[in-house]
């Protein structure tokens, strides 16, 4: 393994017993396959973002460290696959697992759906409910390479009592199609339309 600097490359694939194997490793075979499972462990913070789309199910799991960080990813049809990058890359491999990409920003009016319309999306085979159907975003649902990503972010505390500090994103929407924020509220979850752009910029506050 080595410590890349983007897009992930040269990884482990983690088959079955794969990741105890490694652990059982003398340290000096891979000094960086060493501090990504000692990271694993033991991190700094942690990011987890879990995809939904018309091809199944993806992830990407983070432990952050001061000058590495080890992700976990994970595919469709694929074994997971252990990798280490720099932290500055974070922010640019999560856009890659979402499919983050350049569209139009669609003027309306933020929706209201209830929360069971995105939770639908999510448990294969995903399904559309009629107040996704007749809003933009249904458009992206029914033809589009779309994408469900929720994002979670935690790290302890300050305080030193065990606490977390947390930060969360989630996103429904399509490259070329339209990107929506989703929010709780309290008649279900609130759709804003967004951009890419600001999505970006969003990912660079949360893991950055």
């Amino acid at each position: 393994m080595r410590l890349n600097a983007g897009t992930p490359r040269d990884g482990i694939v983690l088959t079955q017993g794969r990741l105890d194997a490694l652990r059982k490793a003398p340290s000096d075979d891979d000094p960086v396959a060493t501090a990504a499972l000692s990271l694993l462990d033991d991190p700094l913070a942690e990011i987890v973002v879990e995809v939904t789309g018309p091809d199944g199910r993806r992830a990407a799991a983070f432990a952050l460290g001061s000058d590495l960080c080890a992700v976990i990813l994970s595919r469709p049809t694929h074994d997971p696959e252990l990798a280490a990058v720099t932290p500055e890359s974070v922010p640019a491999v999560t856009a890659r697992t979402v499919g983050l990409g350049p569209a139009p920003y669609v003027d309306i009016p933020p929706l209201t759906v209830p929360e069971a319309d995105i939770d639908a999306l999510a448990v294969p085979p995903p399904q559309i409910s009629p107040a996704l159907a007749a809003h933009p975003v249904g458009t992206a649902l029914r033809v589009g390479d779309w994408r469900l990503w929720r994002l979670q972010a935690a790290a302890p505390s300050d305080e030193g009592d065990g606490s977390a500090l947390g930060a969360r994103l989630d996103v429904l929407g399509a490259r070329g199609y339209g990107w929506w924020v989703l929010e709780e509220s309290a008649e279900g979850v609130l759709l804003s339309p967004t951009t890419a752009t600001a999505l970006w910029r969003g990912l660079s506050g949360v893991l950055g």
